[in-house]
């Protein structure tokens, strides 16, 4: 895998050794104190290149244009609160995606089938094992936003995500998220609404 991951960079295949502990221990930090990690230059220059031109022709041709109003929960009510609530203000998302099955020879899904990948994720989550997804439509997507298209507010709903930039935006493209924001026992409405209203002090943007 070394064709495809800067191995050399970010040890993810030894984890055992000092340099892979300290990779995982710096990861372990990062998401503590920012809510994620970032390891750029993850994906070797020519293996971007190569699943780009595997994935681009595909999200040309055979994309599925995903396109929906939602407010930030993804659901039409939520318990106690009027309709009207501004917490459920809607918002505009739209992309183009393909799955798995369209590009199941590529680099990127031979990668997300690596069991280094996945032991490297655990580890940096603490989870004692990963295991991959049998669906072929939910286990790996390749997402394109062209003008006008956004990936807008939104809970995840899953425990973690995971996310390789193939290619940088022209213009636009920043990634903002804002960390602890809510729990499970504190749904911080008002501090839900700051962040709808862009008034949110904690807001983090990378470019």
């Amino acid at each position: 895998m070394d064709h495809i991951v800067d191995l050399a960079r970010w040890p993810i295949d030894r984890l055992q050794d000092p340099e892979g502990q300290a990779l995982v221990a710096q990861c372990q930090a990062d998401l503590k104190a920012d809510g994620m990690f970032n390891l750029e230059g993850f994906l070797k220059p020519e293996a971007i290149d190569r699943i780009v031109s595997d994935v681009v022709p595909v999200l040309a041709s055979d994309s599925f244009t995903h396109e929906r109003r939602h407010n930030i929960y993804f659901k039409k009510s939520v318990d106690g609160l009027p309709e009207d609530h501004p917490v459920l203000m809607e918002f505009e998302t739209s992309n183009c995606t393909i799955c798995a099955d369209q590009f199941e020879d590529s680099d990127i899904y031979k990668l997300y089938q690596w069991p280094a990948f996945r032991e490297f994720l655990a580890a940096t989550l603490g989870k004692a094992v990963l295991y991959p997804m049998d669906d072929m439509l939910a286990c790996a997507n390749v997402m394109s936003y062209r003008a006008g298209q956004a990936l807008n507010w939104h809970f995840d709903r899953s425990e973690f995500t995971t996310t390789l930039l193939l290619q940088a935006p022209e213009a636009g493209g920043d990634f903002q998220y804002s960390k602890d924001l809510r729990s499970d026992a504190k749904p911080n409405y008002a501090g839900v609404v700051r962040l709808l209203q862009g008034e949110d002090e904690n807001l983090r943007t990378i470019r």
